[in-house]
């Protein structure tokens, strides 16, 4: 199937966290989606993907040294690669402020276009998704 066919239900309302909602998502936005919750998905939780994930609210307030935000950065590209369609990922990982996370990462997708993708993860866990291009 084509980006183009793609459909999905979203679960990032628009400026909200991520939380179950009706809004119908179509092509490109479907897979950066797919890509954010792999991300925010406990590895082995997932029934029929039980190695897949990476919980990023559990760097919420932490303390990582460079050597180990290195590591669950490029798990995050490797998780975002498994994904269909995506050809590739960069990912900027960091902890700011009190404890918050930010990820900034560009996907390059099939159709050979890199597409911005952020992920913001306050003090209260809650995360809160920005799709470019989408």
């Amino acid at each position: 199937m084509g980006l183009a066919e793609l459909i999905d239900i979203s679960t990032f309302p628009t400026g909200g966290p991520m939380d179950l909602t009706t809004i119908r998502i179509v092509g490109v936005r479907v897979v950066l989606e797919w890509v954010v919750r792999r991300w925010l998905t406990p590895s082995g939780t997932l029934a029929w993907a039980p190695n897949d994930g990476v919980d990023l609210r559990q760097l919420v307030n932490s303390d990582h040294r460079a050597d180990e935000l290195a590591i669950i950065r490029a798990t995050l590209e490797q998780e975002a690669r498994e994904v269909s369609h995506v050809v590739e990922c960069k990912v900027e990982l960091r902890v700011v402020g009190e404890g918050d996370v930010l990820v900034r990462g560009a996907v390059t997708l099939d159709d050979m276009r890199e597409y911005p993708l952020s992920v913001t993860i306050n003090l209260a866990g809650a995360a809160v998704a920005q799709f470019g291009g989408a």
